[in-house]
């Protein structure tokens, strides 16, 4: 990262917080899924949903293409964000 070999510790610190942060971003998801749905409603949140969702995971495979590992785990957390709102608008 950053030019800088990680260790094992630190490369498994580092892969336990970008596995961890899709369940961040679903606690989030989950918060805001309510206020999503009550001013566009449940279908147009959605939608815009599958929108950043995409967004998330053009970000994980962009990650190594150009060699910057915060991508990874800034795409884990937007897709984490639309797992929980995805789990909480639909019925």
């Amino acid at each position: 990262m950053f030019g800088k070999e990680l260790s094992k510790q630190e490369n498994t610190i580092a892969w336990s917080m970008t596995v961890g942060l899709l369940n961040v971003g679903g606690l989030f998801g989950g918060f805001i899924a309510c206020h999503l749905a009550d001013k566009f409603g449940r279908r147009n949140a959605l939608l815009m949903n599958n929108a950043f969702l995409f967004i998330g995971v053009i970000l994980m495979s962009l990650s190594k293409r150009v060699d910057v590992y915060l991508l990874l785990p800034a795409g884990r957390f937007v897709t984490g964000v639309c797992c929980g709102l995805g789990s909480a608008v639909v019925p």
